[in-house]
């Protein structure tokens, strides 16, 4: 194990005249046994800041598997002590390298080593696709927690995430309402019906706008209503209106609009009109992964479309760059 450590002697109390130099130091592991009595180093001194360069291995010191925190101070010539740094560390339960050969997941109380629900992985690194029925899980916080062994027997330290299971299946958004507003009158309200309820929606839709005025500014103010009838807050955006083109095309112009959204094997991309740079499109899996490109010439505008039957279903990222702007979409196939 090899550390850099920086360290500045820091003068006690009296008249700053002039900071003193480091006259030595020492560093010891987990319990501080006190000032002047841990392993000093071999050779420190000079002015301050000063450079320290420790070199050791867990298996010098004896230390057993798990977190373990270094610790590191100066002194300087009036006998002065530093504040002492600390940097936490991770010692392996073996020696060597051993490629992974499967993994165990659990919720909540951890039932010991070996006795989760196992499944395979391989390789030096894996990503792992888990289904989880969580029918049998009682309402409130519950804890996921997975961890992976290699071909040795090590196991890696336990990966948590929390999620809240609701005491009833929460309602779909099933329809949108929207009305404009400028000068301190509104609109009537308009109804968008969605093809089917949905958990979350992205905004792609032409909307109503014969009454609207051109080159008049207003407000696009839009809710989001449950089949149980409730309703989101409202969510407003400024515009200025023109002439054969949407409220929604002008008022979301710098974000990417990508539709359908869920889709089930295509979807259009509208490109910003505001934006004619050379670019290039991709689509992202959770991983990271780019799962489709298409290079996007200077000049061109209009739309998009892409095929995505041969995907998975799963949540993807589409990724717009171009010029020096960056959209992102979230983007699900089913």
């Amino acid at each position: 194990m090899h550390l850099l450590v920086y360290l500045l002697a820091l003068l006690g109390t009296g008249p700053l005249l002039a900071q003193a130099s480091v006259a030595g130091g020492e560093w010891f592991i987990d319990t501080d046994p006190g000032y002047g009595r841990a392993t000093p180093f071999a050779s420190v001194a000079g002015g301050s800041p000063v450079r320290i360069d420790h070199e050791f291995t867990a298996a010098d010191l004896g230390l057993t598997p798990g977190v373990h925190t270094y610790h590191a101070r100066v002194r300087d010539t009036a006998g002065r002590w530093s504040q002492t740094l600390s940097r936490t560390f991770y010692v392996l339960s073996g020696l060597g390298p051993a490629g992974l050969v499967g993994g165990e997941w659990f919720w909540d109380a951890d039932p010991g080593y070996g006795m989760g629900q196992g499944f395979v992985l391989t390789g030096d690194t894996a990503t792992a696709s888990i289904p989880l029925d969580l029918s049998a899980l009682d309402p409130g916080v519950h804890y996921f927690q997975v961890r992976a062994a290699d071909a040795a027997g090590r196991w890696g330290p336990t990966l948590l995430r929390s999620t809240f299971i609701r005491s009833q299946a929460q309602a779909r958004i099933d329809r949108l309402t929207y009305y404009y507003a400028a000068g301190g009158d509104t609109t009537a309200t308009f109804t968008y019906r969605l093809a089917e309820p949905v958990h979350y929606v992205e905004v792609a839709f032409a909307p109503e706008t014969t009454d609207l005025v051109d080159d008049e500014t207003y407000d696009i103010c839009l809710t989001a209503i449950r089949t149980d009838d409730r309703a989101s807050f409202a969510t407003c955006r400024s515009f200025q209106y023109r002439a054969g083109s949407t409220a929604v095309e002008d008022a979301a112009d710098s974000f990417l609009r990508l539709f359908p959204n869920p889709t089930t094997g295509t979807f259009r991309v509208v490109l910003p009109g505001m934006e004619t740079a050379a670019g290039e499109f991709h689509l992202f899996d959770t991983a990271g992964r780019s799962v489709l490109r298409r290079h996007i010439v200077a000049g061109e505008t209009g739309t998009m479309d892409f095929a995505v039957g041969n995907l998975a279903a799963g949540v993807y990222f589409a990724v717009l760059e171009r010029g020096r702007s960056v959209r992102v979409q979230r983007v699900t196939i089913r």
